[in-house]
């Protein structure tokens, strides 16, 4: 998953040849019910929990008891999934990918979120900085992006990838695999907080999202209709809290 490549690295004018730590990737391949869906790059660990958390957060299951299997063999994944609305849904989708604002995402129907949870500043200061320590594979590279969930205490679930969908994905599908209640839970992210990833939360009810990185304004605009909690900029001792204050105390 890490390769050592000797480089060449220009410092105060003068060329060295150094080892640098490179991530590696693999492009996988997921049929669903004998139909490609989709081709994408990802890091190579934890890839039976991303597609459990992509199939559910695309909306072509509702629940995990809907897949009857899943086979991986090399960079190929095989789902089978037993629900007789889902050929049709997946006939009706075109050119799904997974990143940077362009996947298909089936969420109209969701409802507001209700939840009166309330989290201390400091908490969530603490969070944050426990979450950054476990990022060991970008203090290594430099090139991955982390997700994590938190049950207010502890982060509980935590994954790298070089997308913060997939690292998304991941978090949410080992949620799923372990029967965990998300509707109490907070999600940090390394990414920027866009209407895609907000959307995502919605669907498993998440109330809380905490970034390091900043929002856009669809993000927002979601996060404020859905009543989710968004805070972003959270470094050092500092963050800023976009939508619904009132969680924070």
């Amino acid at each position: 998953m890490i390769i050592n490549k000797e480089i060449l690295r220009y410092k105060n004018g003068e060329i060295q040849k150094i080892v640098d730590k490179i991530v590696d990737e693999i492009y996988l391949r997921i049929f669903v019910n004998n139909r490609e869906l989709i081709i994408l790059g990802i890091l190579p660990e934890k890839i039976e929990y991303f597609v459990y958390g992509f199939l559910f957060t695309n909306g072509i299951i509702k629940n995990l008891s809907e897949i009857k299997s899943l086979k991986l063999s090399g960079n190929l994944c095989f789902v089978e999934i037993e629900n007789p609305l889902v050929d049709e849904f997946l006939q009706s989708m075109k050119n799904l990918n997974s990143g940077c604002g362009s996947a298909y995402i089936s969420f109209k129907k969701e409802g507001k979120i209700e939840n009166k949870l309330k989290i201390l500043s400091e908490k969530i200061l603490y969070l944050k900085n426990n979450f950054e320590k476990m990022s060991k594979i970008y203090k290594e590279t430099g090139s991955v992006h982390s997700c994590g969930l938190s049950d207010h205490e502890n982060i509980i679930i935590f994954a790298e990838d070089i997308s913060r969908h997939n690292a998304f994905d991941k978090v949410i599908g080992e949620g799923l695999f372990k029967n965990l209640n998300f509707e109490d839970k907070i999600l940090l992210t390394s990414g920027r907080i866009t209407s895609d990833i907000t959307t995502k939360c919605v669907k498993v009810k998440i109330p809380v999202i905490v970034s390091i990185s900043a929002p856009t304004y669809y993000a927002l605009k979601i996060a404020e209709f859905y009543n989710i909690t968004l805070i972003g900029f959270a470094r050092g001792n500092r963050f800023n809290i976009y939508t619904c204050n009132w969680r924070v105390i």
